[in-house]
């Protein structure tokens, strides 16, 4: 099963990462748009969040090797999801503050960081 979520991560891990370097600019209009939505947008961008970082910890629970960062990943995504739901006004001052010069390179960094982890599941896939 491992193997079959690590295939699947590095697909949408791939297109999320080239999607934050090559469409900054929707991805900035789509955080405006969760501020704009207050509670309401952090909850959504929350369970987004939760829904995919409990599907990682539950099927991918590999604490060892490359495979581990992707277990990491998941419960990066869970604590993002219980700041969203348990205090989402600290959520909407994350969002709030950024300056759009500086959510241009977080979501680069974080096209890249998502991009690297995407190749380095596939060559821990090649080489299994």
């Amino acid at each position: 099963m491992e193997m079959l979520v690590e295939k699947v991560a590095a697909a949408v891990l791939c297109m999320v990462g080239v999607s934050l370097l090559t469409s900054t600019p929707f991805w900035i209009a789509y955080y405006k748009r969760v501020v704009e939505m207050g509670h309401k947008g952090v909850r959504l961008n929350g369970t987004v969040s939760l829904v995919v970082g409990m599907t990682v910890i539950l099927l991918h629970n590999v604490w060892s090797g490359v495979p581990v960062l992707l277990t990491l990943l998941g419960w990066l995504l869970v604590a993002e999801s219980v700041i969203c739901f348990l205090v989402p006004e600290m959520a909407l001052t994350g969002f709030k503050s950024m300056k759009e010069e500086h959510q241009v390179r977080v979501y680069q960094g974080t096209g890249t960081a998502l991009l690297a982890l995407s190749i380095l599941l596939v060559f821990h896939l090649i080489w299994i």
